[in-house]
């Protein structure tokens, strides 16, 4: 995702009409590393939507993925 297509889906995510608990965390977070971010969210949705019994669509585990790769790479670093 470009910055612009990762702040838009943040923004969506953790905007101030959303309640959930973690929501004020991610608002923060999202200041601080949009990856990390990313990563956290997208953690959260997979991690819910298990826990209903839902399916998580494919395109959400690569993008954990993904984002869990690309923030493990920038820590060693």
């Amino acid at each position: 995702m470009s910055t612009l297509e990762r702040i838009i889906y943040l923004a969506d995510a953790c905007g101030e009409d959303r309640t959930y608990p973690e929501a004020a965390q991610l608002r923060k977070l999202s200041f601080e590393s949009l990856d990390i971010a990313m990563l956290t969210v997208l953690d959260n949705t997979i991690k819910s939507r298990a826990k209903k019994g839902k399916a998580v669509f494919f395109l959400a585990k690569d993008a954990y993925l993904y984002y869990e790769a690309l923030v493990n790479s920038s820590v060693i670093e």
